[in-house]
């Protein structure tokens, strides 16, 4: 589950939950928060309860990398140019 908890051009703010599992005899939630800034090139991940790890997982159309191009372009690529690489 995702919830917004915010979503204006200043900032973007997620909170996310995965599926309740089993983790050492007791029942358990992973829960973390993702925020965006306006004009920042970066992603911030917080922990906010059972998370002790993160991990950017599942496939993606576009990969967009602020400021790796040449001469500090904004690099994005779409992965249907450029299939199995």
């Amino acid at each position: 589950m995702c919830r917004i908890l915010k979503n204006t051009p200043q900032e973007i703010l997620v909170e996310s939950e995965v599926i309740t599992f089993e983790r050492g005899g007791f029942q358990t939630t992973v829960t973390t928060r993702y925020r965006v800034q306006g004009g920042k090139p970066w992603l911030e991940i917080q922990p906010v309860s059972q998370a002790d790890e993160q991990g950017m997982h599942g496939e993606s159309r576009f990969v967009l990398a602020p400021e790796a191009g040449p001469a500090g372009a904004d690099f994005v690529e779409d992965s249907l140019r450029r299939p199995g690489e």
